[in-house]
């Protein structure tokens, strides 16, 4: 998976401690560096929470949007990242697959990024849960840790190897000081992981491209079935079908934002209490709240959208 990275350049985590971890670590080592006050650090947004939360309450941030363009879906302006670099910017903050856009670079894409870290000698923090999960035969993009001298991945096997349940993931680095750093910081944390974790995890790890297919099939499957819900209710949802995660954004047109009194945070507010179904409106990443967060890597997924479409019927009647 890292052909570049040796044993001593990988630390299992699990993965919400391992973003702790890089985080708190980077920081330290950014002010022992350049002192507190000339640091900044750039995120893709929206994001999940714990990737500039820690962040935000060291340094300031600046947040590189996510853009939906109809023709073509979601984009990150590489134009835009350049804008945000300032004179102290130490850090940047990438999740790809993103979550919950599912947008992924090209590799053109992100070779620009790789290249521009090393232009202005930033630290690359790559949260890379997602890698891996492509569904359109494509192949995945070459790890952050791989391309890059001074970037840190997370990943980990809940996302794409569907194991969620064994709390494991690992951070790699070729940067030594901050890899003692985050190993001295897991000591005040978690120390060690769960044995019998670990030896599940080297079992699955031994036959990762069983479980990554499985992973794929699934998701290609569950798309199929959003294809026909979204085709079926063009007039109410706008979608791309997604080439890697396991979440996607969907835009709502206005006809199904009337049936949230405007909103998409008021129609997943009826879909909970009428419906018993969970979405997850933009509102809840801070975002424009005309998108809902759609999950599709669960195999009962075609479940939920019987549930969706019973209610849309209704709706519409």
């Amino acid at each position: 998976m890292y052909p570049e990275v040796s044993d001593p350049q990988v630390l299992v985590i699990a993965p919400q401690e391992g973003i702790y971890l890089a985080m708190k670590s980077i920081v330290q080592l950014l002010i022992e560096k350049h002192g507190p006050d000339d640091i900044h650090a750039v995120v893709t947004f929206p994001a999940y929470q714990s990737l500039y939360g820690v962040l935000n309450m060291h340094t300031e941030v600046s947040y590189w949007k996510a853009e939906y363009k109809e023709d073509s879906g979601w984009q990150f302006d590489l134009k835009q990242l350049a804008k945000l670099i300032q004179p102290k910017t130490r850090f940047l903050v990438v999740n790809f697959p993103h979550n919950p856009t599912a947008f992924v670079p090209s590799l053109s894409q992100w070779q620009e990024i790789i290249d521009l870290c090393r232009e202005k000698q930033l630290i690359l923090f790559c949260d890379e849960m997602y890698r891996l999960s492509d569904n359109d035969g494509s192949d995945p993009l070459p790890s952050a840790v791989s391309m890059y001298e001074n970037a840190v991945t997370l990943s980990g096997l809940s996302k794409t190897f569907g194991l969620p349940g064994l709390r494991i993931g690992w951070l790699c680095t070729r940067d030594a000081a901050l890899m003692e750093k985050m190993a001295e910081y897991k000591d005040y944390l978690t120390i060690c992981s769960s044995a019998p974790s670990e030896i599940l995890s080297i079992m699955a790890l031994r036959n990762k491209q069983k479980l990554i297919d499985r992973t794929v099939r699934v998701i290609r499957g569950n798309l199929d079935v959003l294809s026909d819900f979204f085709h079926e209710y063009e007039e109410y949802f706008e979608w791309h079908r997604p080439s890697a995660c396991t979440t996607m954004f969907a835009r709502l047109k206005p006809k199904a934002l009337a049936l949230g009194g405007g909103s998409a945070a008021g129609l997943c507010e009826r879909l909970v209490n009428e419906a018993e179904l969970l979405l997850v409106p933009g509102s809840i990443f801070e975002f424009e709240d005309k998108f809902v967060r759609i999950g599709f890597g669960r195999r009962n997924m075609p479940e939920a959208v019987e549930v969706l479409r019973s209610f849309m019927k209704q709706q519409t009647r």
